[in-house]
């Protein structure tokens, strides 16, 4: 599923818990917006690349806060194996594509 978004910062971590990739982004459509009673604005989305800290040297500093366009994954989630939850895939920006997800 192809989307637009906007990446507002990537972590690396490694520590007693494990170790992996967050990335922080805003989904930028206008579906995105909320405004009700007591919150208004774009709500922060987390994706988590588990055991894969590479994701985080995949994503140039010149993309933060720029909206790009990717493609979302649906997987099968780690932590609950009946439900799935979708990952960022590919994105694409100033003609070049960053590939995020392993190939199956």
């Amino acid at each position: 599923m192809k989307e637009k978004i906007q990446i507002l910062n990537v972590l690396k971590y490694d520590n007693d818990k494990g170790k992996g990739t967050r990335i922080s982004f805003y989904l930028m459509n206008d579906k995105a917006i909320a405004n009700n009673k007591s919150y208004k604005g774009f709500t922060t989305n987390d994706c988590f690349y588990y055991d894969d800290t590479t994701v985080f040297d995949k994503i140039p500093v010149e993309i933060i806060g720029k909206t790009v366009d990717c493609t979302l994954k649906a997987i099968q989630s780690v932590r609950d194996p009946m439900k799935s939850i979708s990952k960022i895939e590919t994105i694409y920006f100033n003609g070049n594509t960053i590939r995020l997800l392993q190939s199956e």
